[in-house]
């Protein structure tokens, strides 16, 4: 339980519903008008590309939540402008054939199913991703997609075996696309010296309104932070263990000057 106890008080408090962006709260401005449309913009080349060659799409979001991945892949923005007022987005409802958003919290899998009851593409089952891939029993995806660091919550030997198994449950022209923290960020200049591999603290503080938080009480856990080489070579390793053919396509950086607790 310990792995998931805080995202079970964050689903209690509100944080995962569909709150509407605010200063404070997991959709606050930082997310909305900066995490938000880069993650859109880095998927639109992908999802575009499949959407060329499948009429449907199959989708697996690892460490969805309650469905965060669904919310951005159903927003990406058809215009040169990400804050064009259109309702015109790539992906549709009728262009996905199914997504799976798997997550190990029973809150997060919970509150992903109330907010998509209506929809019968959209399923959530429960997985471990520390243990690897959770779905090797169903038809592979296009898109392999884990968004807003949660595959940081695994140590690095627990990502290259996910990593390895996902490789071979993939079919030839899927896209992988995943989120980690990343070691260089100018939002933890402590951990720039840390040991590879070595998990170190993490707190979501800035889901709560500043004026009224009690520091002493903020609850932390440990993530892996990467850095580009760390997290290239373990693709590397993670395909060649699969026996297939991996092409790390880009490798992006969403790092901001002043972070949330700044």
């Amino acid at each position: 339980m310990e792995r998931t106890e805080f995202f079970e008080t964050a689903v209690q408090q509100g944080f995962y519903g569909n709150e509407k962006t605010s200063l404070w709260g997991k959709k606050d401005n930082v997310r909305r008008f900066w995490e938000d449309i880069f993650t859109k913009l880095l998927l639109r080349p992908a999802v575009a590309q499949l959407l060329k060659e499948e009429p449907r799409l199959r989708v697996v979001d690892l460490g969805c939540g309650s469905g965060e991945g669904l919310d951005l892949l159903r927003h990406i923005p058809l215009g040169a402008s990400p804050h064009e007022p259109s309702q015109n987005f790539l992906l549709n409802w009728p262009e996905i054939e199914i997504y799976d958003g798997v997550d190990l919290s029973s809150a997060m899998i919970l509150q992903g199913q109330t907010n998509y009851a209506n929809r019968d593409n959209a399923q959530f089952p429960v997985g471990d991703l520390s243990q690897g891939f959770p779905l090797t029993d169903r038809p592979p995806y296009h898109l392999y997609l884990s968004t807003y660091a949660s595959l940081s919550h695994l140590t690095f030997p627990e990502l290259e075996h996910l990593l390895c198994d996902i490789f071979k449950h993939a079919q030839e022209h899927a896209y992988v696309l995943i989120d980690v923290y990343g070691r260089w960020s100018p939002e933890w200049p402590v951990y720039w010296s840390a040991s590879a591999s070595k998990l170190e603290p993490y707190t979501m503080a800035y889901l709560y309104d500043q004026r009224q938080l009690d520091r002493e009480s903020v609850e932390w856990f440990k993530v892996s932070y990467w850095t580009a080489a760390e997290l290239e070579s373990a693709v590397r390793r993670a395909a060649e263990k699969a026996g297939v053919r991996v092409n790390v396509s880009a490798m992006k950086d969403r790092s901001i000057l002043v972070g949330r607790r700044s």
